[in-house]
């Protein structure tokens, strides 16, 4: 089976899977009451997810183009049609703070699509990208597509976005996952990293994690 750091983008994908199954979920029973809720959680979620676009954009699609010419365009016109239902969500979640009845089913219907989409495109790239990327790059040349990426998500951003992806997967896949991230950031960044982590995740799960990733606590 192939392997290498390229395959912890798998991690952001479960995350990017989840937050849009849930946000499809909010909209079904929305009412007055939670739309800035619902606001606020898609504004952050698009962060993630124009932080994420930007990375594979700017480091992941080129490098594998230069190597298994051809591919990187399919997977950038997906995320033409990503970024347009996230233009087309963010209004009609404007327009439902003054008419909700009015902007509620298309709203609907819209987090349907986003969802579905990035359901088939998140699969896409987990079963042909990512093992091209393992074929064609060695494992110190994939660590160094992911640093790539990784330039593309801003301080802030990164901040945010680590806990985030740690609360969408399991004890395994988060031990899996820290310890990635203690491999390939300097070690002043994942001292601060320990504290985005701890400060963003429930005090059990972190408990848990502390166990399975003793450098959390060192």
């Amino acid at each position: 089976m192939a392997s290498g750091p390229i395959f912890g983008t798998r991690f952001v994908h479960k995350a990017i899977r989840k937050e849009t199954q849930e946000l499809e979920a909010m909209a079904r029973t929305l009412d007055a009451g939670g739309v800035d809720a619902l606001a606020e959680r898609f504004a952050r979620a698009v962060s993630f997810f124009h932080a994420h676009t930007a990375g594979e954009e700017g480091a992941l699609f080129p490098a594998l183009d230069e190597r298994a010419p051809g591919h990187g365009a399919h997977y950038e016109a997906d995320h033409v049609v990503e970024n347009a239902l996230l233009d087309d969500v963010g209004a009609l979640i404007e327009s439902a703070r003054t008419d909700l009845d009015a902007a509620r089913p298309e709203l609907q219907r819209k987090l349907v699509a986003l969802a579905h989409h990035a359901d088939l495109h998140i699969q896409k790239e987990d079963e042909i990208v990512l093992p091209l990327v393992a074929k064609h790059f060695s494992p110190p040349e994939q660590g160094a597509i992911v640093g790539g990426i990784m330039k593309h998500v801003p301080p802030p951003v990164l901040a945010a976005m680590v806990p985030w992806i740690l609360n969408a997967l399991d004890l395994d896949d988060k031990a899996t996952f820290v310890g990635n991230l203690e491999r390939g950031m300097p070690g002043p960044v994942f001292d601060k990293a320990k504290g985005w982590i701890q400060g963003g995740i429930p005090a059990s799960d972190w408990a848990a994690l502390v166990q399975r990733a003793p450098s959390l606590s060192a």
